[in-house]
């Protein structure tokens, strides 16, 4: 399994646990610029759309905190 595979299956695992929702239209990406990181998610606008009655910030730093606690996710530095 590739490390983008991983990684969209634990963001969609934490969106489930986190907001009790499916996230729709969710992408991950790879980062057109480096220094953004190395893949980049629109999974925190796309569950605002969905009107979860959270902030897409907020639901960012949710997703960003869990994944910093993954002991298989090397690191997560910006949202």
């Amino acid at each position: 399994m590739t490390t983008r595979k991983k990684l969209s299956e634990k963001i969609t695992a934490l969106v489930k646990r986190h907001f009790k929702v499916e996230p729709h239209s969710v992408q991950l990406s790879s980062s057109a610029q480096k220094e953004h990181g190395d893949y980049s998610t629109n999974v925190a606008l796309a569950l605002f759309s969905q009107e979860i009655g959270t902030d897409s910030r907020a639901i960012a730093e949710t997703i960003k905190k869990s994944l910093e606690d993954d002991s298989e996710v090397n690191f997560v530095e910006k949202i």
